[in-house]
């Protein structure tokens, strides 16, 4: 595994803070094993100017994974960088495919774009996250020191799983903010998106309550399918009651690696429709 980190302001107010968290965020992918193509018109961070209307798309960048499955089962995710509900807030969009076509555009692809907004304010110098795992997964935590459901989001990439864990090329999960879709690699079905992390926690997770038993508390790992009759649970991300989950701190599981908690409020990965359940994303 890799990590990284960086700060910056979710705000796309001037030229100065858009291309801060955009050239943020592109650093940090590059920083966790993945290769941006040679497409031509991707964004250039030294020029771009900051978006000036809502749900706007500034520029992209097109990447590849960089693991043992990719010259048999290339994924490759394309990256927009732009504004959300409005043109002063920070948005992404995320495609991911088989291959790209030069010039920017994801070729066969799996999951369309979907779009993650980030519509708090009032935050400034926010911390976020990015790991990856043998290039087969990218976890990218945005502004996760502001514990806000506005502002605090997880996104991520992640090719299936075999029952012990390894990789495979059967399909891919993609998560954009609270939108869950899964793919068959073959391309023959795209699992609709959910808008809650499919975990089954077994208590109501609309109360602060905590599960710890004398010092130890469970984690729940998600199943997913590509609707085509495989399953397989992902690594990289586990849920627990934000009680027992430390906020940025690591904690370790057997079998699984080690994980750090992202603190409450971040959105849509509630078991249910409270707001008491946190996210531990892979981090070492």
């Amino acid at each position: 595994m890799t990590t990284t980190t960086w700060t910056s302001t979710p705000a796309n107010s001037s030229d100065a803070l858009f291309r801060a968290w955009g050239k943020g965020l592109s650093d940090a992918i590059a920083a966790v094993g993945f290769v941006r193509t040679a497409d031509t018109g991707q964004i250039d961070w030294t020029t771009v100017a900051f978006p000036t209307a809502a749900n706007t798309q500034q520029g992209y960048e097109v990447y590849r994974f960089n693991d043992a499955l990719q010259t048999t089962v290339p994924l490759f995710f394309r990256v927009g960088y732009g504004s959300g509900l409005t043109n002063g807030s920070p948005s992404i969009w995320l495609t991911v495919g088989k291959g790209s076509n030069g010039t920017g555009s994801i070729t066969s692809t799996l999951t369309p774009s979907t779009q993650t907004s980030w519509t708090g304010t009032g935050a400034s110098s926010v911390v976020s996250y990015a790991s990856s795992g043998d290039g087969s997964l990218l976890v990218v935590g945005m502004f996760l020191g502001a514990a806000n459901s506005s502002l605090s989001k997880v996104v991520l990439i992640e090719r299936s799983r075999s029952s012990m864990g390894a990789a495979t090329g059967t399909g891919v999960l993609c998560t954009s903010g609270p939108t869950v879709r899964t793919a068959n690699y073959q391309g023959t079905y795209t699992y609709p998106p959910s808008h809650r992390w499919p975990v089954a926690m077994p208590v109501d997770s609309n109360a602060d309550t905590t599960l710890s038993t004398s010092g130890k508390a469970p984690v729940f790992a998600a199943t997913v399918t590509d609707g085509m009759g495989n399953f397989w649970q992902p690594r990289s991300v586990l849920v627990g009651m934000r009680s027992d989950i430390g906020s940025f701190s690591s904690f370790t599981v057997p079998d699984w690696g080690t994980y750090m908690g992202c603190g409450a409020g971040v959105a849509g990965w509630d078991g249910q429709a409270g707001s008491w359940s946190s996210p531990a994303i892979r981090w070492e």
